[in-house]
């Protein structure tokens, strides 16, 4: 029977009986420091209606979540668990008790209360251990954080200077993780990583942030040979008030060291305030992460962002576009691909088959082709050393009077195709790079080499040198522009074409980039 119907407005501030009073003393300890607590609060943001009863249980200690809603209604974090998962001798009759594994024993010590009303099996998601599947519990736990909330905006106007590939990852992405950015947690409890430089006072409780190895020495009179745990650990400093000061045993979050790896390696501290970084590239897994700590970190420091352009990648996937995992056991390992066929063969696919921003479904079929089309580029340069061979003096200029239409064609596809990757270099058009110079040695052996056989061996001996000197310039500024690419076959191509044609440069990779000459180019 309905007694009553009104709005859930009206519930807001009424208070409850904890369910434990009689049995846990801390909650009067609660209530007095919040009023708030064991009322009912309202929050529109974590209670839905297209589910439940809209009320829910809210535990400030337990999920983020719920930590948030508290510090609205200034109720305090509440949580006695141990790193164990084990309730502490302040739970009184669950001391013990492990959370999650005793859930059944919880259950009976309410039904003896005679405060249960029934138990139904409910299917929802809970947050696992990633590696062990087994299910994790949130605890609120004092930390370090970085302020990072305050130059939101900041951080938001700076991102607009950016150039990103694809624009919808800065626009979008990365705009939206910056709109709703929070304060940025960067100590941890372990023992492995970056100590935090912060020592506090055993007496006075005061904290003293040590920046250096020599301010060390200069508050303590010894230098340390290894700043890292349990060395750095031992360190203790004076404090005014005369006791001693202990180092906080937290480690640094390991985004913070890379987050200052675009400027913090430059011994030169001078340069620190102004440096950027042209261009960085990864994945689309990093918005959260690193194109996060670069900026976040570059902001509370310099008050800059980090770096000016960004290109980001998707994941690869299997054939069948299904994240690749050991249990789905669908993983290619790279070496799969690299002992077989080459570490350029698998550049070669990867940098053409990944377009900004979406995840690629690799397919061995593809990477078999460019193992192939790496081939035809071998066999041009072995044609032409071979084809050197006829000739008692060697020269590679080429002579505008002795070209045919066949060294037009050709000479315009390169001078072109040297003008297009330059241009997709210019504006981080990365996956189109492979595509475009493959064209070039592809016509060069299935067309130019082609048309030319015959002129070629019997051809006048001005037609001979000019064959000789196209194909010549034309591989050897692919080369410079593929050594981007597949740099292995492009440097061993290089040396031997060193070798037969004397070319001064001790490696492709010291080559000046090509330029386009705009007068050979025939469209």
């Amino acid at each position: 029977e309905t007694l009553e119907e009104f709005s859930g407005k009206k519930l807001e501030g009424l208070e409850y009986e904890p369910l434990f009073k009689n049995e846990l003393e801390v909650y009067d300890e609660i209530k007095k420091k919040s009023p708030n607590a064991f009322t009912v609060i309202l929050s529109k943001e974590y209670v839905a209606l297209g589910s439940g009863s809209g009320l829910v249980h809210c535990a400030p200690g337990c999920g983020p979540e719920d930590y948030e809603v508290g510090r609205k209604y200034k109720i305090p974090p509440f949580n006695e668990l141990d790193e164990h998962g084990k309730f502490k001798d302040s739970m009184g009759i669950f001391s013990g008790l492990v959370a999650k594994k005793d859930d059944k024993k919880f259950i009976e010590i309410i039904k003896n209360k005679g405060m249960l009303i029934d138990t139904t099996p409910v299917e929802h998601e809970y947050a696992h251990c990633w590696r062990c599947k087994t299910p994790v519990v949130y605890k609120t736990t004092e930390q370090w954080f970085l302020a990072v909330e305050k130059l939101k905006e900041q951080m938001i106007e700076e991102n607009k200077k950016v150039v990103w590939v694809p624009d919808w990852a800065g626009t979008r992405w990365f705009n939206s993780w910056l709109t709703d950015l929070q304060d940025w947690c960067i100590s941890r409890q372990r023992f492995w990583g970056i100590p935090l430089p912060i020592w506090k006072c055993k007496k006075c409780d005061k904290i003293k942030l040590v920046e250096s190895n020599e301010e060390i020495k200069k508050l303590t009179g010894k230098k340390l040979s290894n700043l890292h745990r349990p060395w750095i650990d031992e360190v203790e400093i004076k404090c005014e008030c005369g006791s001693l000061m202990k180092r906080i045993p937290d480690v640094l979050d390991v985004w913070l060291d890379s987050g200052a790896a675009t400027w913090a390696t430059y011994e030169d501290k001078k340069k620190w305030s102004s440096i950027q970084t042209d261009f960085i590239l990864e994945g689309k897994d990093q918005i959260r992460g690193w194109f996060n700590s670069l900026t976040a970190l570059s902001m509370v420091s310099r008050g800059i962002n980090a770096y000016k352009s960004v290109y980001m990648h998707g994941m690869v996937n299997d054939s069948l576009g299904r994240k690749m995992s050991k249990s789905l056991k669908n993983i290619i390992s790279p070496y799969e691909v690299i002992d077989k066929y080459g570490a350029d063969t698998m550049r070669y696919y990867m940098i053409g088959a990944s377009k900004p921003g979406l995840d690629m479904n690799y397919n061995f079929e593809d990477m078999k082709l460019k193992f192939r089309n790496l081939s035809v580029l071998w066999n041009i340069h072995k044609f032409l050393i071979d084809y050197a061979n006829n000739f008692e003096e060697i020269d590679t200029k080429i002579k505008t009077s002795n070209l045919g239409v066949e060294e037009r064609y050709i000479l315009s596809v390169l001078n072109s195709t040297i003008k297009k990757v330059s241009e997709m270099y210019e504006n981080y058009r990365l996956n189109e790079v492979p595509g475009a110079i493959e064209f070039v040695f592809i016509e060069l052996s299935r067309t130019y080499i082609q048309m030319i056989r015959e002129k070629s061996v019997s051809g006048t001996e001005k037609e001979k040198q000019a064959v000789l000197a196209v194909i010549f310039n034309v591989l050897l500024d692919t080369i410079k522009m593929f050594s981007t690419v597949a740099p292995f076959i492009s440097e061993h191509i290089y040396l031997n074409l060193k070798e037969k044609f004397g070319i001064s440069g001790e490696s492709i990779t010291l080559q000046k980039w090509p330029k386009a000459d705009e007068k050979q180019i025939d469209e």
